[in-house]
């Protein structure tokens, strides 16, 4: 009898343990074997406390803002679209939103919101060369600025990246902006010329006052005009009076001066001939130095030098129209030598193509009438197109002496720096010194200097300085020179 009343309250207990894990499982799964989740808008207030509900109503808002920026950012960046398309990638704007936030995070994504722009910003975006004489152009300005401030990189550098075609290096800047200085005309030439007088003395600060090597290789690029080969081959080219040739070794110079770019569009770069231009190519790229301007191929020759730098891509275009009589040969598809621009269409061609490519772009350019201090009309002329085709500032070389300058529509043109170190002869030159931000040329200013005997030297004196700017003032055109050697627009 104990025994049945044991079995039958087993029984009952084991019945009522079902039919409470049916009730758990009725609850937890539908009628199809699902399990049921709710969401948070589902779970009854009952089951939340207030705190906790006013979290998850922040979070969903700010996912909810988050998908409102990204949504605005690919419908308003058109300029990304056409450089996707300009590179021939199959890849798009909707799909470097979503790498862009993957890559930086949901706060960046925030910082982009264009509802709260700086006032100051605004002013400076309104102004950009981008902006369209409507406006209309104003929010994609803004939104790239607000980029670069959050990523510390420009758009283009981003979409450069996003795509895997960030294939340039990247150049060290100062806090206050990238410093970009350039020097005219070098010759080392083996014979009679400043290799004579280096060879007699204890090292280069005996033939460049130390203090213009400080400048040059403290800056965080240096450029300069190789107007010589780099060979122990070759011969002089027939019927060419003055040919310059320095030993390899002779390399290491443009080392010690801290050249991170040299430009080999010029009438003395192929003096020796095919074999010794090739080998200059060769020497300059063992040292370390890039070049622009000239190569084994028109391709080569044509092709710009970008860096990066304080998150800005700069561009570095070259070529020459320097000789009367023609020497130097420009590059072929089959055959090396230099970029020429005698006809300039290609040049204004590959210069606005590079434009869409970089947020800077400098020419470096070999032109004018040698020994004469005053630049000819045609520069002029065609520095205006330069500046049409995309170029934002001009350096010259050639005349062998300093040109006056001047600011066309708001662009600096330099139209001849003189020999940085050449030959004997007594005559002005120029360091010629930028200073580049995000909002493009934010200082320029020129270092008095004087080639004399061999040596090239700071001008120190305060009366000679006084007569050098007085000689810069005179021969430029639409800009201030001041005594210290800061030049602006005078528009």
């Amino acid at each position: 009898m104990e025994k049945n009343k044991s079995v039958n309250i087993f029984i009952v207990c084991s019945v009522l343990i079902l039919i409470v894990l049916f009730s758990i499982l009725y609850k937890v799964f539908d009628d199809d074997g699902c399990l049921l989740v709710k969401s948070t808008s589902e779970i009854d207030v009952d089951d939340k406390n207030p705190e906790n509900e006013s979290q998850i109503k922040e979070e969903d808002e700010k996912k909810a803002r988050i998908e409102n920026i990204k949504n605005n950012l690919k419908n308003s960046l058109p300029s990304a679209n056409e450089y996707l398309l300009l590179n021939g990638s199959d890849k798009t704007i909707e799909e470097f939103v979503e790498w862009f936030a993957g890559k930086f995070g949901d706060e960046i994504i925030l910082k982009l919101d264009n509802s709260n722009i700086n006032e100051a910003n605004r002013q400076q975006d309104l102004l950009s060369p981008k902006n369209e004489s409507d406006g209309s152009a104003i929010e994609e300005i803004e939104i790239e600025r607000k980029i670069y401030e959050s990523t510390g990189e420009t758009l283009l550098i981003l979409l450069d990246e996003f795509m895997g075609i960030k294939d340039y290096d990247m150049m060290p800047c100062k806090e206050d902006g990238i410093h970009i200085t350039f020097a005219g005309d070098i010759c080392l030439a083996e014979d009679g010329f400043v290799l004579d007088y280096y060879d007699t003395v204890a090292g280069l600060s005996e033939c460049i006052s130390p203090a213009i090597i400080h400048q040059t290789s403290t800056a965080d690029i240096f450029m300069l005009n190789n107007e010589f080969s780099i060979s122990d081959r070759g011969t002089p080219l027939y019927g060419k009076m003055y040919t310059f040739r320095a030993m390899p070794q002779r390399t290491q110079l443009l080392n010690e001066l801290g050249a991170d770019i040299v430009s080999l569009a010029n009438n003395h770069v192929y003096d020796f001939g095919e074999e010794a231009f090739c080998d200059t190519i060769e020497n300059i790229q063992n040292a370390g130095i890039k070049y622009v301007g000239g190569g084994n191929d028109i391709t080569e020759a044509e092709k710009i030098i970008y860096v990066e730098s304080a998150g800005l891509k700069i561009g570095f275009i070259s070529a020459s129209r320097a000789e009367k009589y023609r020497f130097t040969p420009g590059a072929t598809q089959s055959s090396p030598g230099i970029f020429l621009m005698y006809e300039p269409e290609r040049f204004l061609e590959i210069a606005a193509d590079a434009a869409k490519r970089c947020d800077y772009l400098i020419a470096y350019v070999h032109w004018g009438t040698e020994d004469s201090k005053y630049y000819e009309e045609y520069q002029h002329d065609l520095a205006v197109r330069m500046f049409d085709a995309g170029i934002d500032a001009i350096i010259g070389a050639h005349p062998h002496v300093l040109q006056g300058m001047e600011y066309i529509n708001g662009k600096p043109v330099i139209y001849s720096l003189g020999d940085f170190w050449f030959n004997n002869e007594t005559k002005y030159t120029a360091l010629l010194n930028i200073i580049l931000d995000y909002n493009g040329l934010k200082e320029m200013t020129v270092t008095p200097c004087i080639q004399s005997h061999y040596t090239t030297s700071l001008i120190e004196n305060e009366e000679e300085k006084a007569a050098f700017f007085r000689y810069i003032r005179e021969l430029s055109n639409n800009c201030n020179v001041t005594d210290n050697g800061e030049i602006t627009d005078s528009d």
